[in-house]
């Protein structure tokens, strides 16, 4: 998958457990989801790309995630781990 064009956040330090659900379920907020690519990284930690149909999406996104300081994910009521933004991606992007 192209994670160097469109709209998108990568997010690294993510539990190994996380989903796309759990993915879907904290972006949907900052708008339409064109698709989600996680790449794991053995049993430690994995990385994701959340790539929007839109700049506001993306923009939406990382305000979304510095305004938390991190974003902590939970799936079905358990903890699955924190991550934080590492940079966004596409025209959009901002210096984070």
């Amino acid at each position: 998958m192209d994670h160097e064009n469109g709209y998108g956040v990568e997010v690294t330090g993510l539990s190994p457990a996380v989903t796309e659900k759990d993915l879907i379920d904290f972006f949907s907020f900052s708008g339409a989801i064109e698709y989600i690519d996680i790449v794991r990284s053995g049993e430690q930690a994995c990385t994701a790309y959340v790539m929007f149909k839109d700049p506001y999406s993306q923009e939406t996104a990382v305000f979304r995630i510095e305004s938390l300081g991190s974003l902590i994910l939970t799936s079905r009521g358990n903890h699955i781990g924190a991550a934080s933004l590492h940079n966004s991606l596409g025209t959009a992007s901002r210096g984070v």
